[in-house]
């Protein structure tokens, strides 16, 4: 089991330079978990592509309800306290100390391409593409 940040959920859907490293990282362990807060994340994701044509409208809404499957009930509540904790600890951004913080207290690597969650907390966070050439 590992915890996935919502930029590797967003690659398994949207083709580019990451789609290869998340279909790996799925294949190389395909039971995902994430803090519940990935759901709200994912349209950031998927904004860009949205308003430049990349995607249609109806594409999007498919990734929106294909994508909670690849979680088939392993996603969990974040508390506050705990993210607030990875904030003052590091240079890590609001929005990975979720996954940070869920990645730790499960005991599993949280796999991302987050440069600041990877320099700061080696000891949680794995890079996708390392994790998926292992």
């Amino acid at each position: 089991m590992i915890v996935v940040s919502t930029e590797i959920v967003a690659a398994l859907y949207l083709p580019g330079d990451l789609t290869e490293i998340a279909e790996a990282v799925l294949l190389r362990d395909p039971h995902w978990c994430s803090p519940m807060i990935w759901r709200a994340l994912l349209p950031h994701h998927l904004s860009e592509p949205i308003r430049s044509g990349a995607i249609s409208r109806e594409i999007a809404d498919m990734i929106v309800r294909a994508a909670p499957s690849l979680f088939l009930s392993r996603e969990f509540p974040s508390p506050l306290h705990d993210n607030m904790q990875f904030i003052h600890d590091s240079r890590c951004s609001a929005f990975i100390a979720p996954f940070l913080d869920l990645a730790r207290g499960l005991g599993v690597r949280l796999i991302t391409t987050d440069r600041m969650a990877l320099e700061d907390f080696p000891d949680i966070a794995q890079s996708a593409a390392e994790f998926a050439a292992q």
